[in-house]
């Protein structure tokens, strides 16, 4: 059973770590579709259209983006204390592996979720603030699977 356990714990780092590196490879298409091209429009239909555009909130966008992200990266990092801390408990207590078991199973269900969240950011979309609390993040979880895994 430990060995079983070892080995998943070994499989979740390595995805964990596979999830830190992770990036599209595809490359987007820089062409615009035919929709999105410029369309001509009579003058006086113009000046209306202009008017009737509601202004650009984007320095009020941006902020909640930027939170969502960290709320998310914030997420991410206590789930992942929080697994390195049972890890810790299982490998000082190996006597409780069976009763600790659903509690692994709930918590790798957990994890499929943080992963996925994960993976869905773009990394090559993120503010220079936002990548650098990304890396930040990033390094610590690494860390410490790192030591949970000696």
């Amino acid at each position: 059973m430990r060995k079983l356990v070892g080995m998943a714990c070994a499989a979740v780092m390595a995805l964990t770590l596979a999830a830190c590196g992770g990036g599209s490879a595809d490359v987007p298409e820089t062409t615009q579709p035919e929709e999105q091209q410029e369309q001509q429009v009579p003058p006086e239909e113009a000046t209306t259209a202009e008017e009737e555009r509601p202004a650009p909130e984007a320095e009020s966008e941006a902020p909640a983006s930027s939170a969502d992200f960290r709320a998310t990266m914030d997420s991410y990092e206590s789930f992942m204390n929080d697994y390195c801390d049972f890890m810790e408990t299982y490998s000082s207590d190996s006597a409780n592996a069976v009763s600790m078991f659903a509690d692994y199973t709930t918590m790798m269900a957990k994890y499929a979720d943080m992963s996925e969240q994960i993976d869905a950011i773009d990394t090559e979309s993120l503010s220079a603030d936002d990548l650098a609390y990304y890396t930040e993040v990033m390094g610590r979880v690494s860390q410490r699977l790192a030591e949970v895994g000696q």
